[in-house]
């Protein structure tokens, strides 16, 4: 028999409700999740990209309390209706803005893990949830890179690290989001500042 219940006037019921992971949790989970899960960060770079086949997807790259960093493209099911995405709404950084990305979708690509958006995913801008308060607090509004020191191709390989920062300063990003994905992921070395936030520099690097 069911039974129901009157909820007091001073409960307060959630209007979305959210299952956020970790950059490590994402990780674990890998291509073949249970669910599709949901991520919080704050918005360190945005860009408006075109793949090689002329459609327009959008790149987000947000920093999570731990100061991890991840690259989630959004597809046209998502940044074409305005439910689910307000391009308007995102700014970076010097503004601190808290991004919220349900139903992140899981894939391989070029042998590492990437995500992108879903037929289910919502982009929220500054969701009013007690995480956005603790990752207003926590995060600086000082997302700029850190200048790299000078590096040895000698010493790196014929790789050098390359910073996200530079790569997404691109005046046309008409690039495939799978290799685009794949410098963001196996040869970037991004360095955050730790004390005072310092201009960014162009990396500079020696042949030897």
């Amino acid at each position: 028999m069911s039974v129901i219940q009157h909820i007091p006037e001073t409960v307060t019921i959630p209007k979305t409700w959210f299952r956020f992971l970790t950059k490590t949790n994402l990780i674990e989970l890998g291509e073949t999740p249970p669910y599709y899960p949901d991520y919080i960060g704050v918005l360190s770079k945005i860009r408006d990209c075109t793949k090689i086949g002329g459609e327009s997807f959008v790149l987000l790259i947000l920093t999570d309390e731990s100061g991890s960093e991840i690259a989630i493209n959004l597809w046209k099911d998502c940044i074409g209706n305005p439910q689910k995405f307000d391009r308007a709404s995102l700014h970076p950084p010097p503004t601190t803005t808290v991004v919220a990305v349900t139903n992140l979708k899981p894939s391989i690509s070029n042998g590492a893990l990437r995500h992108d958006s879903s037929h289910a995913t919502h982009v929220y801008v500054n969701p009013d949830i007690p995480e956005t308060i603790s990752l207003t607090n926590l995060i600086k509004p000082s997302l700029c890179v850190h200048p790299l020191k000078t590096l040895s191709t000698k010493t790196l390989g014929t790789k050098p690290p390359v910073q996200i920062a530079k790569i997404l300063s691109l005046e046309e990003a008409k690039i495939g989001s799978a290799a685009l994905m794949d410098i963001l992921t196996n040869q970037t070395t991004l360095m955050r500042p730790t004390q005072s936030p310092q201009p960014c520099q162009r990396p500079h690097v020696e042949n030897s």
